[in-house]
């Protein structure tokens, strides 16, 4: 008789945990939130420019077309951006760092899952994660990654490849589950 449980245990690396938290749902819904702050205030520097602008060079009447402060404004644009998003950057590798170390540093990670309920039973606390619509896949050259959820209430979890022959195999019937009886595409993903 075929079991309905399909256990994984495995070690997670530091890299990969790292690179499974910053492409999280979380981290990139603060990227774009990050792309739209800035997008609100360059009209209001863009008026403070313009007014500046008026009334240094004692123009009369305000210009919404001014050369000077389009220019300066899509400078700060564009240097706003890419610090905004250096930052955002390093502060979400940070913290999948200080993630990692303090949850599976030299642990063995731990994974199930059920085909009779449909659901993955994650880590010693054995958070459930439904197989459904809510779940995300991506593959990438080294790792599966899942995201269940959104925000700081989702789960995130791996699954790494070529471990050895009897993962891979369990691995690929969990894979099997989702694509054919549930329907979960996998998209690819470039990690850096």
């Amino acid at each position: 008789m075929e079991s309905n449980r399909i256990d994984l245990e495995y070690k997670l690396q530091e890299k990969d945990y790292i690179n499974l938290f910053t492409h999280s749902p979380s981290v990139r819904s603060l990227r774009w939130l990050a792309f739209g702050g800035m997008l609100i205030l360059i009209p209001i520097f863009y008026v403070v420019m313009s007014l500046v602008n008026m009334s240094l060079f004692n123009k009369g009447q305000f210009e919404i077309w001014d050369s000077f402060t389009l220019v300066y404004i899509s400078l700060l644009y564009i240097g706003g951006s890419f610090y905004v998003l250096s930052k955002l950057k390093s502060r979400a590798r940070k913290q999948g760092k200080d993630n990692y170390e303090k949850l599976y540093s030299e642990r063995i990670f731990s994974i199930t899952y059920d085909k009779k309920e449909s659901e993955f039973l994650v880590s010693k606390q054995k958070k459930r994660v439904p197989a459904n619509k809510d779940l995300t896949v991506f593959s990438t050259p080294d790792n599966y990654f899942f995201y269940y959820g959104k925000g700081n209430n989702g789960v995130i979890f791996l699954i790494p490849k070529n471990v050895n022959e009897h993962h891979d195999l369990k691995l690929q019937s969990i894979l099997h589950e989702l694509t054919v009886k549930k329907g979960i595409q996998i998209r690819d993903m470039k990690v850096s």
